[in-house]
């Protein structure tokens, strides 16, 4: 009987099948987008969680806005107000003659 060190179990299996892992197995992430469970043999489980964890706050600090950005959106901001402005101009002009 051969152990496997990796399983993945769809929650759909999960929740409506109930559907468990074996008992050396422990959990270690849930990949939201693909809708499934990670299991790992229990020590590896531990460092495979921590692994995902340091991988999820890489990506996030990777995708904070640059300075461009930032400056981009700041002056899409301003010509977006000056256009509200000319509107209302325009329809309080519309509406006195």
């Amino acid at each position: 009987m051969g152990y496997k060190i990796k399983m993945k179990i769809s929650m759909k299996a999960r929740i409506a099948y109930h559907c468990k892992p074996p008992w050396y197995m422990g959990h270690a992430y849930d990949s939201v987008a693909s809708h499934y469970s990670v299991y790992y043999i229990i020590p590896l489980h531990i460092i495979a969680n921590w692994l995902w964890h340091l991988n999820y706050l890489w990506n996030r600090r990777r995708s904070k806005e640059s300075w461009i950005d930032k400056k981009v959106k700041e002056s899409m901001g301003h010509n977006y107000k000056r256009l509200q402005e000319l509107e209302r101009r325009k329809n309080y002009e519309g509406k006195s003659n």
